[in-house]
C-alpha cells in the first residue's frame, strides 16, 4: 500500500512539473493580451506551441495577437490552424472574416457544387473520432443482426434483421469514409498563407519566368505542385502559377 501512495505521489509531481510551464506561459500570454502587449503574448503563444502542445484555442488566440499586431499573415495562418482543428468554432470563423476584410486580394472564388457543399456541410457535423465512434456502433449492430438473422426462426425477424443490418453495413462504410476524410483533413498541409507583403506569381518556376499576377500577405493558396524551392499555387478563382517557397507558410 505504502509503495502505491509513493507511486501516485511520485506521478503526481511529475504531472505538476511538466504540465505547470505551459499552465504559466497560458496564464502570463492571456494577461500579457489583457493588457494590451500583444507581442509579448504572442511570444508566450508560441513558446507554448513550440513545447509540442496545440488546440484550437491556442491558435485562436495566437492568431488574436498577431491580428491585433497587424501581421495579417500570421493571422490568417493561426485562424485556418485553429478552423481546421475546430471546423465549427462561430468564434473562429468570424474572426477569420474579419481578417479577410484586411487582404488586399478580393478573389471571387470558384463556387462549388451543389452536391460538393451539401457533402461538406455533412462531415462537418462530426469530428473525425465522432465519426469513428459511430462507424464502430454501426459495425457492431450490423454484426448483432446478422447473427439475429441467422439464429432465429421467424421468418418476419429474419427479413427485419436482413434489411436492417444490409442498412448499417451501408451506413458503416459512409461513416468510415467521413472519419477517414476528416482525419486527411487535419493532416492536409497542400494549403498555405502568403506572407510576404506583395509577391508576384511567375509562369514557370524560375525569376525569368513569366509575371502572370500579383498576390499579397495573408492569402490563402493551394499547393498543386512544387520543383526546388518553387511551388506551383492555384488561388480561389483558379488561377495558378509558381511562388517561391519561401514566401508562404503550410496551414
Amino acid at each position: 500500500m505504502k509503495k502505491i501512495i509513493i507511486s501516485v505521489i511520485l506521478l503526481l509531481s511529475l504531472t505538476i512539473v511538466y504540465a505547470s510551464p505551459a499552465d504559466s506561459l497560458w496564464t502570463q500570454a492571456n494577461a500579457a493580451y489583457t493588457e494590451g502587449d500583444y507581442n509579448g503574448a504572442s511570444d508566450k503563444y508560441e513558446s507554448i506551441l513550440a513545447s509540442g502542445i496545440e488546440s484550437p484555442d491556442l491558435y485562436f488566440n495566437l492568431g488574436n495577437a498577431y491580428y491585433k499586431q497587424n501581421m495579417l499573415g500570421q493571422a490568417m495562418l493561426n485562424y485556418e490552424r485553429a478552423l481546421r482543428l475546430s471546423p465549427e468554432n462561430a468564434d473562429i470563423i468570424n474572426n477569420l472574416q474579419m481578417a479577410r476584410l484586411m487582404q488586399l486580394d478580393k478573389i471571387e472564388e470558384v463556387p462549388d457544387f451543389v452536391f460538393t457543399k451539401w457533402y461538406n456541410s455533412v462531415l462537418q457535423i462530426a469530428t473525425s473520432n465522432m465519426w469513428g465512434v459511430i462507424s464502430i456502433v454501426l459495425f457492431a449492430a450490423f454484426l448483432i443482426l446478422l447473427l439475429v438473422y441467422f439464429f432465429t426462426r421467424s421468418y418476419g425477424l429474419r427479413k427485419l434483421s436482413f434489411f436492417i443490418s444490409v442498412l448499417a453495413l451501408i451506413m458503416f462504410v459512409v461513416t468510415f469514409v467521413f472519419a477517414s476524410q476528416q482525419r486527411s483533413t487535419l493532416t492536409d498541409d497542400s494549403y498555405a498563407v502568403i506572407f510576404s507583403p506583395v509577391v508576384t506569381v511567375k509562369g514557370s518556376p524560375d525569376d525569368n519566368g513569366t509575371d502572370l499576377f500579383i498576390i499579397h500577405e495573408g492569402l490563402k493558396v493551394k499547393v498543386i505542385d512544387q520543383i526546388g524551392s518553387w511551388n506551383r499555387i492555384v488561388i480561389g478563382d483558379g488561377n495558378q502559377g509558381w511562388i517561391p517557397a519561401e514566401t508562404m507558410e503550410r496551414i
